[in-house]
């Protein structure tokens, strides 16, 4: 009996020790470090992922120039998955399996993600590749152009390339089309533009052209595709099961933990019990007893300096608040989050957390509704105050304690300070938002009327005034070179605050020739501390002091190859750090300008074409009628017109050959060319056509080349004209000239014949009768036939002559128009 005894206090004490192990065990179960590792592992996955499509889309748009921190990201990205298999030990079997469907699902996704990349780097290097050489080969083509006298080539380069950058820079679906257009003309007249410009270099532009097009829409699939799969969101999700799974696993530990307490409880007081009825019988059992409880104790301190531990360095803040907003307790991670030396301090110095430490005051409103409705909240993001008044951006995980009757207690949770992230995304908002307004700007540009049309001033206005109002800098200016290449003179400055454009400063090489070299020789000058750059130093005491300048970007100007002039974009007041995109949007004004310039070189060229041309259609008009001489210049073949009824009148000053025995030729020459320019004077007048003069004869003729009603009446007034302004410049030559006159009326031929020296002439027997009309009449007589009186009778005063022999007629009736009848 007393053995059975013995065996039986021996399997309590034992199943005791069990229990009392077990509840420890399971107590214990959480790691707190290998959730932190794992929780580490979730965040630095999501973040990866957005600096993935960051590094895309800056990858498109030139802001990166290699893919080594795609590479880096999803070298990462694989490790993280690799690392993330290893599920902490203290989430059960069920949720172990939730999260590694969960994985599966994000490697899958991001596994198609890696393939976009890999397709997106092979056709992006294309696209740069093309986008790069393009514009210099388009450069060079147009300047080739020019030169060989082709300016409508060139023309049609420079709109091709000025088509493909817009394509390149925006998202219009209708600039390919026109693309297509203008490479289908190239195509056509290929072996045309060969002559003028090197074939194979045309081949190589509309290849580039040809790539651009192809790999454009390809690329901006590529990046819509990889950016619109859920890799984020399914990695949130993760993110979010496994938290679940963690919370699941704490409220297991505090189960067991109040097991663990209840348990200790009940231990000792049935040892304290038994020691109490055991004592009489022995001092030693009683002592033995005591130790028993000691070992108890001091298991139960350790287990709670253990928990202590892991509260005291948790990478997070943890907190318990009560539902007023008043702090119970903190660890020192969330005292030194809020800039606090000690938990104790923060817990004194925050009494009400909604109006001390949340920036919106409604936000703890928010947190108490959340916990109401849900019982726990997430990823709760919120702007905070820290002790010395900086704000910072926390994300907060945290749960409701409820007593046994569901009586709320208090809340605890974590925090996490997520300021550096937040920054991050405000840069990369902000770069974004940059590099919007630059494309704005450069469209806007590129579609500016000035740089096309040759007005150089007006587009270097535009291109100085969207520099500094793109890159809010103070002044933005525009320089050329001189012809002696030796300095650079200022085109145009404008200065932002005093809305003024002003331009005649200069600068030699020889006295700053640091900056000259290195503007040769750089694809820009970013100097971000102008002052110390070697570079730019020169300007220090003469320049950039006086007007307050800290730092510059300076790019070239190249046309065809060379170096032209400088755009100058200068920071007033704080020193600048100058931007990869800005940089490579100052290239792009740079580029700008050369088309203005290139586009003044051409207008100035037109207009040097325009001004020979007026001349020559001036020589023209002055030997040929307008319509005959607007009808040759397009076809060279002879030209012969039937009219009708038309009047001619030929006209001989007598006694004009017997003078020229008598006076100087140069006299002569010039007495005839007086008296004939009245007389065409005359014929403007009369709108009659003068067909030549032979000699001191003169011809006109009335009804063509346009054809009318009144040619004979305006001859007639034409004839009578003639002797009045004949009679004036005898007059005041001194010398007494009388002229005679013949005028005919009938149907003639009127034309251009031959291949040089073209003349308009008259054919026919009309032509003739009129010369004899002429040759056969009086001295200061007007000699009309009798078509032409007849049409004249009414309106005129004749005296008929009689019958007349006229040589090759035979006898004829002519009259002699002796003035205007009274019109009464």
């Amino acid at each position: 009996m007393k053995y059975q005894k013995t065996y039986v206090k021996i399997a309590i004490f034992l199943l005791s020790v069990f229990v009392f192990c077990f509840l420890i065990f399971k107590f214990l179960s959480v790691d707190f470090i290998e959730h932190d590792r794992y929780n580490g592992f979730l965040r630095r996955l999501n973040q990866i992922d957005a600096t993935l499509n960051k590094d895309v889309l800056e990858l498109r748009y030139g802001i990166l120039s290699h893919y080594d921190s795609l590479v880096r990201g999803v070298t990462e990205i694989e490790k993280l998955q690799q690392n993330l298999k290893d599920i902490p030990k203290f989430i059960d079997q069920e949720g172990i399996n939730t999260l590694a469907l969960k994985l599966e699902y994000y490697q899958k996704f991001q596994q198609e993600k890696e393939e976009l990349i890999e397709q997106f780097k092979s056709v992006n290097a294309l696209l740069r590749n093309s986008l790069y050489y393009l514009p210099v080969l388009a450069t060079e083509l147009a300047q080739e152009a020019s030169n060989n006298g082709d300016d409508m080539l060139a023309i049609r380069i420079n709109d091709l390339l000025k088509d493909i950058l817009l394509y390149n820079l925006t998202s219009r679906e209708d600039i390919a089309p026109q693309i297509r257009e203008k490479l289908d003309i190239f195509a056509q007249n290929h072996n045309e533009y060969a002559l003028r410009v090197e074939g194979k270099d045309l081949d190589l532009m509309i290849a580039h052209v040809e790539v651009i097009l192809k790999n454009k829409p390809r690329a901006d699939l590529l990046i819509q595709n990889l950016v619109s799969l859920p890799t984020s969101q399914k990695g949130e999700e993760l993110y979010k099961a496994y938290n679940s799974e963690y919370e699941k696993a704490l409220e297991t530990s505090n189960y067991y933990r109040l097991l663990l307490y209840m348990f200790s409880i009940v231990l000792i007081s049935g040892i304290s019990a038994y020691i109490i009825l055991k004592l009489r019988n022995a001092a030693k059992i009683v002592s033995l007893a005591k130790e028993n409880i000691q070992n108890a104790l001091e298991a139960t301190q350790e287990a709670e300096e253990k928990y202590r531990s892991i509260f005291e360095n948790s990478t997070d803040g943890i907190f318990q608040t009560t539902p007023e907003g008043k702090y119970l307790n903190a660890n020192p991670t969330l005292a030194k989050i809020y800039g606090y030396d000690t938990p104790a301090q923060l817990i004194e110095s925050i009494t009400n957390i909604a109006t001390q430490l949340y920036v919106d005051l409604n936000r703890r409103a928010e947190f108490l509704t959340l916990m109401k409705h849900n019982g726990s909240i997430t990823q709760f993001e919120s702007q905070v105050y820290r002790k010395d008044g900086k704000i910072i951006w926390i994300s907060e995980n945290a749960r409701s304690v409820k007593d046994t009757d569901e009586k709320l207690l208090y809340y605890e949770g974590t925090v996490e300070d997520i300021t550096k992230r937040k920054r991050m995304e405000a840069a990369l908002t902000e770069s974004e938002n940059r590099l919007r307004i630059q494309q704005e700007a450069l469209v806007e540009l590129a579609m500016s009327q000035p740089i096309y049309s040759g007005d150089i001033i007006a587009a270097y206005q535009e291109i100085t005034q969207a520099a500094s109002k793109t890159l809010s800098v103070e002044r933005a200016s525009i320089w050329h070179y001189n012809e002696d290449r030796n300095g650079l003179n200022c085109i145009n400055l404008y200065q932002k605050s005093l809305n003024k454009h002003s331009s005649g400063s200069q600068l030699f090489a020889a006295d700053f020739p640091a900056y000259f070299q290195a503007m040769e020789a750089d694809r820009a000058i970013a100097a971000n501390y102008a002052r110390t750059d070697p570079r730019t130093k020169e300007f220090c005491e003469s320049y950039l002091i006086p007007c307050g300048i800290t730092s510059m970007l300076d790019v070239p100007i190249r046309v065809a190859g060379r170096t032209v002039g400088v755009v100058c974009l200068e920071q007033v007041g704080k020193a600048r750090k100058w931007a990869l995109e800005e940089q490579n949007f100052a290239s792009y004004l740079g580029y700008i300008a050369a088309l203005a310039i290139e586009a003044g070189d051409r207008k100035q060229a037109q207009e040097a074409l325009r001004q020979e041309q007026e001349k020559v259609e001036r020589l023209i008009l002055n030997i040929l009628p307008a319509p005959i001489a607007e009808r040759l210049k397009q076809n060279y073949t002879s030209i012969a017109d039937h009219f009708e009824e038309v009047t001619v009148l030929f006209a001989d000053i007598v006694g004009f050959t017997e003078l020229s025995a008598y006076i100087s030729p140069t006299e002569l020459v010039n007495n005839l060319n007086q008296i004939f320019s009245s007389f065409d004077q005359l014929a403007d007048r009369h709108d009659l056509e003068k067909i030549k003069t032979i000699g001191d004869a003169y011809m006109v003729v009335g009804g063509l080349p346009m054809p009318r009603k009144d040619h004979a009446e305006a001859i007639a007034e034409m004839a009578l004209d003639m002797q009045i302004e004949l009679a004036k410049l005898s007059k005041g030559i001194g010398l007494n000239f009388t002229i005679r006159i013949g005028i005919n009326t009938g149907p003639v031929v009127a034309g251009v014949i031959g291949l040089k020296k073209f003349t308009y002439d008259l054919w026919g027997d009309t032509v003739n009768t009129a010369s004899r009309m002429e040759s056969h009449g009086i001295p200061g007589a007007i000699q009309v036939s009798e078509t032409t009186y007849l049409l004249l009778r009414h309106k005129y005063t004749f005296q008929e002559r009689g019958m007349s022999y006229i040589k090759g007629k035979g006898d004829m009736l002519t009259y002699l128009l002796t003035g205007r009848q009274n019109q009464n």
